[in-house]
């Protein structure tokens, strides 16, 4: 049983309503009489917004222990009501909150409706990321053609409440696996009193987004050109770094292969991890540790840590190496660390960096644009989706917090100080704009399961978010823009 998820608008339904329970039902088919009297009545509904009947049972908030067996619940049938529609005597009406809403079809006769049920209750939301809201409704539309008919088909609708991953927002991890990996190394550096956070901000990561405009590509948030961004925001942090490899699916040669090698080892006999691609997965890691004996690496990734055979390095899912070291450690100071992460900031939000124009990845602001074209088009990857929904998503958290706490380091008299404070403010609103926006879709488009993103409504809906997420990172990117000139004495 798996239900599409649907964005739903706040819809009033309007009928006839009693309390209830299951054993009752069953006894004096209170339902089915109350379905007789609806029917008897429902043409003085004179603004009703279509001819769809719904059943909506409504049960106690609040309470755990709820058996609708024995305990009553309310039912009422009905039908959807025009805007400003007045009910005749004797009629209620219930407000169905705008939301994502869990879609179940059953196709066949009703018989085994308490069955149905008790599958979407008892199995699919125990399972799922999802809680059920306090009310359900049966839908019954042209396609019901009476409760003893193979060929009737009906919905029922739940509202959801998505339990997001607990890190999003939290800032002690973060979708984004090469700033993640970048901080379990920095860990066991001179710079360890540097956070996530930091390192989000600084290397800019927090910022960025990067979306293939056709379908949403999950590739889209490491579809960079991963040694020149790494070791530029890695300056910002007081960090030299160097690297092997690059994004080019292509595995290594013997001869890299073995430089790559030796280097990590380099790497790891000074006590520090090295950052490396695809170790596990087709994400960011980290190997801290080696066994020569056995020509295997100790590595950990987002999915899990082991051990991985030296030949193994840059030969994973996808087949292509990418190895990083921290080597140096350098002292830098506030302004030059805040002027290098908004050069890069500003520079990715404004100036497409892909050498090539296919594949059709947009980044920065572009990317929003390239968000909503594949929405357009309906050709949205549910998974791919899903997954950028996610990351940027956290990551703008990390923005909001980064720019948050610029105004304690950035304290001092100095009118350029006040200044930098004051716009860093500014910039966080706009960017805590952009995340309670986006904070909206991943409920819709859970990971890795992904949605149901092609469904007009859905489309519709998201694209209306992406819009008013894209005008508010616009602005704040100006606020940054600003901040970057003030720094730089313009």
């Amino acid at each position: 049983m798996q239900p599409m998820l649907v964005r739903k608008e706040q819809m009033v339904i309007g009928g006839l309503k009693r309390p209830v329970n299951l054993q009752e039902n069953r006894e004096f088919g209170l339902i089915r009489d109350l379905y007789g009297k609806w029917e008897s009545r429902r043409n003085e509904v004179k603004q009703a917004a279509s001819r769809r009947t719904f059943g909506v049972e409504i049960y106690p908030a609040g309470k755990k222990d709820f058996n609708p067996e024995t305990d009553h619940f309310d039912y009422l049938a009905g039908v959807d009501l025009a805007e400003g529609a007045e009910l005749p005597e004797g009629m209620q009406s219930y407000v169905a909150e705008a939301g994502t809403y869990a879609v179940f079809t059953h196709r066949g006769k009703m018989d085994d409706i308490s069955e149905f049920f008790g599958k979407i209750y008892k199995e699919w939301f125990p399972k799922s990321m999802y809680a059920p809201g306090c009310y359900d409704m049966e839908v019954y539309d042209e396609r019901f053609l009476g409760p003893a008919h193979e060929d009737s088909v009906m919905e029922v609708w739940v509202p959801v409440t998505y339990k997001k991953p607990p890190h999003c927002g939290m800032y002690q991890n973060t979708w984004t696996t090469a700033a993640q990996a970048l901080r379990e190394a920095i860990k066991f550096s001179e710079k360890r009193e540097l956070s996530l956070n930091d390192v989000m901000g600084y290397t800019g990561h927090a910022f960025r987004i990067n979306i293939r405009e056709d379908n949403v590509d999950v590739a889209g948030p490491t579809a960079w050109d991963w040694g020149p961004v790494l070791s530029e925001g890695l300056l910002n942090l007081g960090i030299r770094s160097s690297y092997l490899g690059e994004p080019n699916f292509t595995p290594p040669t013997p001869e890299l292969l073995e430089k790559a090698i030796s280097k990590v080892q380099t790497s790891l006999d000074r006590g520090i991890p090295a950052f490396a691609w695809d170790l596990f997965v087709p994400e960011f890691g980290v190997i801290f540790g080696y066994d020569d004996e056995k020509a295997e690496f100790h590595a950990k990734d987002v999915s899990k840590e082991g051990t991985i055979p030296y030949q193994k390095l840059g030969r994973g899912q996808v087949g292509e190496l990418f190895v990083l070291t921290l080597d140096e450690f350098f002292e830098v100071d506030k302004q030059t660390t805040l002027t290098g992460a908004l050069k890069m900031i500003t520079e990715h939000a404004r100036v497409r960096y892909h050498r090539h124009p296919e594949p059709p990845y947009q980044n920065g602001i572009a990317g929003y644009d390239a968000w909503i074209e594949a929405f357009r088009r309906g050709t949205v990857d549910m998974f791919g989706n899903s997954y950028n929904a996610a990351l940027v998503c956290d990551a703008r958290a990390h923005a909001v917090k980064f720019l948050r706490d610029l105004p304690l380091k950035w304290n001092g008299d100095l009118p350029e100080e006040r200044e930098i404070s004051r716009l860093a403010g500014v910039a966080a609103e706009h960017y805590q704009a952009v995340f309670d926006e986006l904070v909206k879709l991943p409920p819709l488009y859970p990971f890795p399961q992904g949605g149901n993103p092609n469904i007009p409504a859905n489309a519709e809906y998201t694209i209306s978010v992406l819009e008013r997420a894209k005008a508010a990172e616009e602005r704040g990117v100006e606020a940054l823009e600003k901040m970057l000139g003030v720094l730089q004495g313009a």
